[in-house]
């Protein structure tokens, strides 16, 4: 009697962490803890700028040589010219404001979706994103935000050449092998990810996102990849990243807790100008696009209105 022996195929194996890829682990973890505790021990503002570059310049590149840090540093300067420019001339003008930061999106993302700008590219969306959106509300001190974004950018790069001495590779790295695209798919993955990048933006000026860095930056990250699958495995992994980050956080600050601050003169006024227009934006959720499109604070920033009224809707 003969029998059928069943065929036996072997399971997928998880490829195993190479000892290069072991030393930038050790790179990234190195440097952001780095950046976090010289942003503590120096009393910075917005710490976040010195924990999150050095590990996103360690963590998008393996390597580390001129090029990389030309595109980085020069991306840099031109934030800064930029979100000058926008937030000083157009920030009363929410229609005119989003189609500008449109075309810097659609810029950013056409030099990623062509290869050899990516990091520059990648970096600007990133960092334009959050700049943007911080200096609109008001209160904010413009030129203590950029004066942060640049320092932590110069540090970051020392901080990447330090790990590197650190932590070096065990053997060179082999270049990634440069495919070529049509015409038709670098179109779409620029207008697909400008498109996405300026809903984000716009969705965080009209709602009272301020706090909301990590989500917003999160919007941001996923589209590197340039494509739709990519982005949903990306996001996949952000958000068990985000459940373990986010529980150890609670952890670490399990405590007494601190009674909430007094609000400020400007979060008073703000409060009794979003009574004002609390009757007709409660009506329906679709009346703050009205005020949102249609109101002009004496030539201030119009933003503070939407988000008023849309935190008194909630």
């Amino acid at each position: 009697m003969f029998t059928r022996s069943a065929s036996t195929k072997p399971a997928p194996t998880k490829a195993a962490l190479s000892q290069n890829g072991l030393r930038q682990c050790l790179r990234v973890a190195g440097a952001g803890t780095l950046g976090f505790m010289i942003s503590q021990l120096m009393g910075w503002n917005y710490g976040v700028f010195f924990t999150v570059f050095p590990m996103f310049l360690l963590g998008l590149v393996p390597v580390l040589n001129g090029s990389i840090i030309r595109q980085f540093l020069s991306n840099v300067s031109l934030n800064v010219l930029e979100v000058s420019l926008v937030i000083g001339l157009l920030k009363h003008m929410p229609v005119v404001m989003t189609l500008v930061v449109l075309g810097l999106f659609l810029m950013r993302f056409n030099l990623m979706a062509k290869g050899p700008l990516f990091l520059f590219g990648a970096n600007g969306v990133l960092t334009l994103s959050i700049l943007l959106h911080f200096a609109s509300y008001p209160g904010v001190d413009l030129s203590d935000l950029l004066a942060s974004n640049l320092m932590a950018s110069l540090l970051a790069v020392f901080i990447a050449m330090l790990m590197h001495t650190l932590f070096p590779d065990v053997e060179p790295r082999q270049p990634p092998p440069r495919g070529t695209k049509p015409a038709a798919q670098i179109r779409h993955e620029t207008l697909i990810g400008g498109m996405t990048a300026t809903l984000s933006f716009v969705v965080f000026q009209v709602f009272d996102l301020r706090d909301s860095l990590s989500a917003q930056m999160a919007t941001i990250l996923i589209l590197f990849t340039l494509g739709y699958f990519g982005a949903q495995i990306s996001a996949a992994k952000r958000a068990v990243g985000t459940l373990l980050g986010c529980n150890l956080a609670l952890v670490m600050q399990l405590g007494p807790l601190h009674p909430k601050p007094p609000l400020s003169t400007g979060d008073t006024a703000l409060l009794v100008r979003a009574d004002a227009v609390r009757p007709r934006a409660c009506v329906g959720r679709g009346r703050l696009g009205h005020w949102f499109w249609r109101a002009n604070h004496h030539g201030n920033s119009v933003w503070p209105i939407p988000r008023a009224a849309a935190r008194s809707c909630l």
